[in-house]
């Protein structure tokens, strides 16, 4: 994105949107998600005043009451999921039922349970071994694990279905040719059962790049479906994945090293203060890592249009986002500053009136 370009918010895409009914929608969301914030830190911090009794070996323990903090943050968090399916439910924008949801938070949980226990094992072992020094090989071994998933995602990540439009295969891959990209595989997810809501994804790097649809694209128009799939392909395009490895090593290293500073790991039952501690560094990092977040977004939105040079399928999107998914084209500030991962709808929108600017003239139909 080209420096010193001025981008204004602009509200023309959502015109025809009852404004109200998304702002009263976002609203509660905003508040369930500030709840459930609170919620996990008073539970972390409970379970870190009367941790449970564990058995086992020292690395051991250390591994139990790193799982069992999955747990507590899960059942902190369970009340406020319910709620804001509940909601969304209530808007139609999900579709997913209960049960099927509560389900499907087994997954994940065992996932989060086996990387808390083996981080709160392996630092643990480190600063026994190591004493307050042990961030710093801790450090090494987080960045080399990020660098591994990023490696190894796409070939693990399971397969999806093909997508049955050879029409939109051969678009995605006039996309991506446009960025220098290799033909990617393309992929479809179903999610008709689940939600209105409309997104794509773009995973892999080189030739293991993977463009998964949601099956909510397959009904988009082409121009329109073509700025979703080129904003996917600009953050391989880009380099998004490495450059957030890099920024989280950067971030990673001081928050290990004031962690260490803050609670010495002499033993297992200092691995609940310390997990305690690093969420709170978490939350404080926030702001900050979704500014890298926008900044990446914001730039991938740019190329995205500069690939399709189509404002009004970009538009027509942002629409369509705020419409399925009944968001407030405009939070408030604050919330974007503190939680915002990516900019706001109707700043999406200034960026592409931007573009248009840019070229002082119309913009050209067709993707």
């Amino acid at each position: 994105m080209p420096e010193g370009l001025q981008v204004e918010a602009s509200s023309a895409p959502f015109a025809t949107l009852e404004l109200e009914r998304h702002e009263r929608h976002d609203r509660v969301l905003r508040l369930l998600a500030l709840g459930s914030l609170a919620a996990q830190v008073a539970a972390l911090a409970l379970f870190a005043r009367r941790p449970p009794r564990v058995r086992g070996r020292a690395l051991v323990q250390a591994a139990q009451l790193g799982a069992l903090a999955a747990v507590v943050l899960l059942a902190a968090r369970l009340p406020f999921g319910l709620a804001v399916l509940w909601w969304q439910r209530r808007y139609g924008v999900a579709e997913l039922g209960y049960l099927r949801w509560l389900v499907e938070r087994i997954g994940p949980l065992a996932v989060r349970a086996f990387l808390l226990a083996f981080a709160a094992a392996l630092c643990l072992w480190l600063a026994r071994r190591y004493g307050r020094r042990w961030w710093i090989a801790a450090s090494v071994v987080f960045a080399g694990v990020g660098v591994a998933v990023i490696l190894a995602q796409p070939l693990v990540s399971p397969r999806l279905e093909p997508v049955p439009r050879r029409a939109v295969v051969e678009q995605v891959e006039e996309l991506a040719a446009r960025q220098g990209l290799e033909r990617p595989d393309v992929e479809l997810r179903r999610t008709r059962d689940r939600t209105r809501a409309v997104s794509a994804e773009a995973i892999g790097i080189g030739p293991t790049t993977r463009v998964i649809l949601w099956g909510t694209t397959l009904d988009l128009a082409r121009n329109v479906r073509g700025f979703l799939v080129a904003h996917e392909l600009a953050h391989v395009s880009r380099a998004h994945l490495w450059k957030g490895l890099a920024w989280f090593v950067l971030l990673l290293v001081p928050g290990l090293a004031l962690l260490a500073r803050v609670v010495p790991l002499d033993a297992p039952e200092r691995v609940p203060r310390a997990l305690l501690v690093a969420f709170a560094l978490l939350l404080l990092s926030t702001p900050l890592v979704n500014a890298i977040s926008r900044r990446y977004e914001a730039e991938a939105d740019w190329v995205g249009i500069q690939t399709t040079r189509d404002a009004t399928g970009a538009h027509r999107l942002l629409a369509r986002l705020a419409g399925a998914s009944v968001r407030d084209p405009a939070p408030p500030g604050w919330w974007t500053f503190v939680f915002g991962t990516h900019p706001s709808l109707s700043e999406r929108a200034g960026l592409v009136d931007a573009w248009v600017r840019s070229r002082a003239g119309p913009s050209r139909g067709g993707s």
